[in-house]
């Protein structure tokens, strides 16, 4: 009698084991298993083959659960017969005691604590899980073979073991809010984060403005655009006549070389056709037509065609891999720290920029894309040196203008005690 219980225990904890080692199997987060495997986890790299051999992994469930059920209720007429009961009142005992238990203990349990932790019961049971794959292998490797002649005759085709990830929403969906987030590399994690923020961004946002925008007038002689390329140093230059709202093309500083010694030099030998966005346009819009078009400058408009900034093909990458330091650019920071509570921002810099950078939670609004015109925004005026805007516990102290624009703001966030002890 003890053997049969011992072994009616034994039996229901098998059924547990196979119950809940197809469930964790099928609920694991198979990119995570790669992702842990590529990183020399020897424990993934094994699971990860039993994930990939879903015929056999199957074939091993269904068949080591029927096998054990069997057994259970083979075992529990057994149990039932020893109390000397009748045959069919055994079996009817037996029937309706085995189900329950089977049903609680071997199903509904196993099978709901695997799908909360899929990856612990994973990992607990690959091992003991290959060894009944080895020895339950002649069945399963029959019962596939079955399955496949079925499959083919009913035409059905085999699709990929891996679940696919279904558009850029679920892949965005992955990288931000999996759990597992934390293993990816933070350099990869923050351009993968930029290559879906870029679909957000106005090329308006980073696009260089019209007051810091350095062109060459049509009818210019060779000396004054050979005196303008040592001054500003670019690669390209917008081509305009009379006024920038007028701009006829773009032209390439090597293309000027050839002309060094020339007195009858023109722009019009040189001049290269200009690809026109509006600032409402998205800056992937931008950069596919850039690659169209093989250029690495736009010229922006606004909605009446009034040319309002140009954005480069650098400008854009930026987005994406942080700031391009190439042999002309300066070093400059945007956002310089002073203290713990204290900085000295550019008024250029981006709103998007100080809110991530600073963490101050500036609204965004498509009235204004930096820092200078949050603040012109906020205050309704142009602003003097040393003017102070408040904004909830962050001051904003006005360091240095230049005629009507803001160049650099003190920015200063006070602790939400202080902030409140200053109303």
């Amino acid at each position: 009698m003890k053997i049969l219980f011992l072994l009616f225990i034994v039996l229901l904890l098998l059924s547990s084991f196979f119950s809940a080692s197809e469930t964790a199997f099928l609920s694991i987060d198979r990119l995570r298993i790669k992702l842990l495997e590529k990183r020399g986890d020897k424990k993934a790299k094994k699971l990860n083959k039993i994930l990939n051999s879903p015929e056999s992994f199957l074939s091993t469930v269904l068949v080591g659960n029927n096998l054990v059920n069997i057994a259970l209720a083979s075992v529990s007429v057994l149990i039932f017969t020893s109390f000397r009961l009748k045959n069919e009142e055994a079996i009817l005992y037996s029937t309706i005691f085995t189900t329950i238990i089977v049903l609680i203990f071997g199903e509904i349990f196993p099978k709901t604590f695997a799908a909360y932790h899929p990856d612990r019961v994973a990992r607990i049971n690959f091992l003991p899980f290959r060894f009944f794959m080895f020895v339950l292998y002649p069945i399963s490797r029959f019962l596939s073979y079955l399955s496949k002649i079925f499959l083919k005759a009913f035409a059905i085709k085999k699709s990929s073991t891996l679940q696919k990830i279904d558009g850029e929403e679920e892949l965005e969906f992955l990288l931000k809010e999996n759990p597992w987030k934390e293993m990816i590399p933070k350099e990869r994690k923050e351009m993968l984060e930029r290559v879906f923020d870029i679909k957000h961004i106005l090329v308006k946002e980073v696009m260089i403005p019209r007051v810091k925008v350095v062109g060459i007038r049509m009818d210019a002689p060779i000396q004054e655009v050979i005196d303008l390329i040592k001054e500003n140093e670019f690669s390209r230059y917008p081509v305009y006549e009379d006024s920038l709202d007028n701009i006829k093309g773009i032209v390439h500083s090597k293309d000027i070389l050839n002309y060094l010694n020339d007195p009858s030099f023109s722009i019009k030998k040189i001049i290269r056709e200009a690809y026109f966005v509006p600032d409402s346009a998205f800056a992937e819009e931008v950069l596919k037509g850039m690659r169209r078009r093989k250029t690495h400058m736009a010229i922006v408009t606004d909605e009446w065609g009034g040319m309002v900034g140009i954005v480069t093909l650098e400008d854009i990458l930026e987005e994406l891999v942080g700031e391009i330091q190439d042999e002309y650019d300066e070093e400059e920071e945007g956002i310089k720290k002073i203290s713990d509570r204290e900085y000295l921002v550019l008024g250029s810099v981006s709103v998007k920029s100080v809110r991530k950078r600073l963490g101050i939670d500036i609204p965004e609004k498509s009235s204004y894309v930096t820092l200078a015109g949050f603040i012109m925004s906020m205050m309704e005026r142009i602003p003097s040196k040393s003017d102070v805007l408040k904004f909830g516990n962050v001051k904003f102290i006005i360091e240095e203008m230049s005629r009507y624009q803001i160049e650099k703001v003190r920015v200063i966030i006070e602790k939400e005690d202080e902030s409140s002890s200053n109303k």
